[in-house]
């Protein structure tokens, strides 16, 4: 059991460390969605320059995307590599997925835009 429970925890902080893997691709193969920053009434606001467009929904399909397959091919290794294995095996899969898809999600916020819309507007200008 402490050989399973220690596979376990190489293979969770393995799939943890994709998840800085997982967030780059994201960060790279995600379309960016374009705003524009104006002053109105003496407030700066940011609309969607494209209100109809599907950049948004197409940011979150491919974080979804990239996690599945990333999912997929860390099960498959542990599974092509460690035959044999109970519950701490996937529970360590389940523990680094889960760790890695937080760690891709700030790795690509870090790396994306800025979070805080309407300041970077006011600093870069109108439009």
């Amino acid at each position: 059991m402490k050989t399973e429970v220690r596979e376990a925890a190489v293979i969770s902080l393995a799939v943890a460390l994709g998840g800085v893997l997982l967030g780059v691709l994201w960060w790279w193969l995600a379309p960016h969605v374009p705003l524009i920053g104006e002053v109105t009434e003496g407030n700066w606001v940011v609309y969607l320059k494209d209100t109809e467009g599907e950049q948004g929904i197409g940011v979150d399909g491919t974080f979804t995307l990239l996690g599945l397959g990333f999912g997929v091919v860390s099960a498959l290794v542990v599974f092509l590599l460690r035959r044999r294995g109970g519950v701490p095996l996937v529970v360590g899969l389940a523990l680094g997925g889960l760790l890695g898809s937080l760690l891709a999600w700030r790795v690509g916020v870090w790396l994306g835009p800025a979070e805080d819309v309407v300041a970077h507007a006011r600093e870069v200008g109108r439009g």
